[in-house]
């Protein structure tokens, strides 16, 4: 009942929803000139750093037949916007405390509100994803379109956690610095920087077990154009997503009376 009303109240207060989260995208930059900007050339950074190691320090200019540098950016895109939404949907009800201790406010879309925010930072990163795919000489293909599926996978992963971690935060402070040291890890224990060609078969499960090593491969086979459906690996990622998100909801759902004290 729980997770039903939860989700009832995301697609109840859409509007809200939209607004809130361009809201949020703004004031990301109030009092910054360059705010966008830097927020842009961080990520940038970090891809011209790896670019550089690998293809001019270690002489790894492809994987898999692709150049490097598209490889590496296809799959650092969908990490990018997962590590963005998650770490700022967990602040999210700390952040806007003055609307969690307003009773009638509905404040399990908060969550939500932060990964809609993301979601509008990672549209840009997706039109620098396409101005790559031109310059290396790569066309348009109808399998490319299979990134929305991917993009809502990513949406639904993120809002499971961010239920739990967003409502244990208030709590649990050192929940920040928790999950902080779980996406350093999660950058190199996802297939971004390597092939999962790359390791023994006996520790495939491992990735199997990732979820976003499921949709990190499945952006490279719908923009590559060698899109592949495999069953099992689908199944994996929304029985681990959908328990997410009933554990989220059950964890909101409990702590939620007593957030507005704590705060």
């Amino acid at each position: 009942m729980g997770l039903t009303k939860t989700i009832i109240e995301q697609f109840g207060n859409r509007r809200l929803l939209w607004s809130l989260a361009r809201s949020d995208f703004r004031t990301r930059y109030v009092g910054s000139y360059y705010g966008l900007v830097w927020e842009i050339l961080q990520p940038l950074s970090l891809i011209f750093l790896f670019w550089f190691v690998f293809e001019f320090a270690l002489g790894i200019t492809t994987i898999e037949g692709v150049p490097f540098v598209l490889w590496f950016i296809i799959g650092l895109i969908p990490w990018f916007f997962f590590s963005d939404a998650w770490s700022n949907a967990t602040n999210a009800f700390i952040q806007y405390s003055f609307l969690v201790k307003k009773m009638v406010f509905k404040v399990e879309i908060l969550p939500t509100v932060k990964i809609l925010s993301s979601l509008m930072t990672s549209a840009i990163f997706h039109v620098i994803l396409v101005v790559f795919l031109i310059i290396y000489g790569e066309g348009a293909r109808l399998s490319s379109l299979a990134i929305l599926y991917y993009l809502f996978c990513t949406i639904a992963l993120v809002w499971g956690l961010s239920l739990i971690t967003s409502s244990v935060l208030v709590f649990f402070k050192d929940m920040r610095q928790l999950l902080t040291i779980i996406l350093q890890f999660g950058i190199y224990l996802t297939p971004i920087l390597w092939s999962q060609n790359a390791i023994p078969a006996k520790f495939h499960w491992f990735i199997t077990i990732n979820p976003m090593a499921y949709v990190v491969d499945g952006y490279r086979s719908a923009i590559l154009g060698e899109l592949t459906f495999d069953p099992l690996s689908t199944a994996i990622f929304w029985a681990m997503t959908i328990s997410f998100v009933i554990v989220g909801s059950i964890v909101f759902q409990r702590l939620r009376p007593h957030l507005a004290d704590v705060l």
